[in-house]
C-alpha cells in the first residue's frame, strides 16, 4: 500500500514540476531560519540544576545551522565546551514548518540523552519562542527557548524550564556571533 501511495505522489509531483508548480517552503520557515544559516560561536551563563550543585557557570559553545531538503527543513548541530563544573555536550536539531498546524516544529536530541520536541508560532519580528516537551536529565521536562535575531550576524538565546506548579525559571542565556567573532 505504501509503495502505491509513493508512486501516486511521485506521478503528481512530476506533473506539477512540468507545469512549474513545485511546492515551496512556507515563508515562515525561511523567515525564522534563513539568516541563521552558518557557523556560530556563543558565550553565556547557565544555571546548574540542584542535582549538579546549583549555581551559575560561564558557558562557551558553537553551533552550525544548515538549510536542508530544498528549504523545507533546517538542521543544526551544537557543542558546548567542557568546564570544571560541566561536561562537554553536543546535540542535533531539526526544524520544519507544519502547514496543517501552522506552526514551526522542532526535534532535538543531545549526547546526554535529552530528547525534546516543540512548536513555535511563526515570527512577526526577530523573535521565535519555542515551547518544548521531552526528557532532560532522565526526567520529563517542559522548556522554553527564546531566539532573538540581532541582525544577520548576532543572536541571543534564553532558556527557561517549567518547575512544579507551572512556574517558569531561567536556565541560562547565551549571545552568539556568526562566524565565530
Amino acid at each position: 500500500m505504501r509503495t502505491l501511495l509513493f508512486a501516486l505522489f511521485a506521478v503528481a509531483l512530476a506533473a506539477a514540476a512540468q507545469k512549474g508548480e513545485m511546492p515551496r517552503p512556507d515563508p515562515a520557515l525561511t523567515k525564522a531560519f534563513g539568516d541563521s544559516v552558518g557557523s556560530w560561536r556563543c558565550k553565556g551563563k547557565m544555571m546548574l540544576p540542584k542535582e549538579m550543585g546549583g549555581g551559575e557557570i560561564a558557558t562557551r559553545s558553537s553551533m552550525t545551522i544548515k538549510k536542508e531538503l530544498n528549504g523545507f527543513a533546517y538542521s543544526g548541530e551544537w557543542k558546548s565546551e567542557k568546564s570544571k563544573a560541566f561536561p562537554a555536550m553536543s546535540g542535533k536539531m531539526t526544524w520544519a514548518y507544519d502547514g496543517g498546524a501552522q506552526k514551526l516544529t522542532e526535534f532535538s536530541v543531545s549526547s546526554t540523552g535529552d530528547v525534546m520536541h516543540g512548536t513555535a508560532d511563526a515570527s512577526d519580528g526577530d523573535k521565535v519562542v519555542w515551547n518544548e516537551e521531552g526528557t532532560m536529565m532522565g526526567k520529563p521536562s517542559k522548556t522554553r527557548t527564546t531566539v532573538t535575531m540581532k541582525g544577520k550576524s548576532a543572536l541571543d538565546l534564553a532558556f527557561d524550564a517549567q518547575g512544579e506548579g507551572g512556574t517558569w525559571a531561567p536556565m541560562g542565556k547565551e549571545s552568539c556571533t556568526k562566524g565565530g567573532g
